[in-house]
């Protein structure tokens, strides 16, 4: 589950929601929806999916707007603050170098061998 302000690429696999204005606040569906055990919803054999039929039925306990707006802010902002620490850390840990990515990896349109 991500959130994201703005254009970004989404492929046929990706669910992309919004939330309704003046009912939901995106920052806090985005917690919600994180921490709702989906295993029972998922469907298909070897590679699981959520359905977005199913997805969209998904029972959801959420406070009024404004209490969404303060708790997904705050979870927000104390999301970002673990990732820049944790990146701080493993970068103290590791040597950096910057690379083109064709340097590092083999292109294989979609295919894997």
């Amino acid at each position: 589950m991500n959130y994201v302000n703005g254009l970004f690429w989404a492929n046929n696999h990706v669910h992309v929601l919004q939330s309704k204005e003046k009912i939901g606040n995106n920052k806090f569906l985005k917690f919600c929806i994180s921490r709702t055990n989906i295993e029972h919803l998922l469907v298909g054999g070897g590679r699981a999916k959520l359905n977005s039929n199913i997805m969209m039925n998904m029972d959801l306990k959420i406070p009024a707007i404004v209490e969404q707006e303060k708790i997904g802010n705050i979870l927000f902002e104390i999301d970002n603050l673990i990732t820049l620490h944790q990146r701080k850390c493993f970068c103290k840990k590791y040597s950096w170098e910057q690379r083109k990515l064709l340097e590092v990896a083999d292109y294989r349109n979609g295919k894997a061998h």
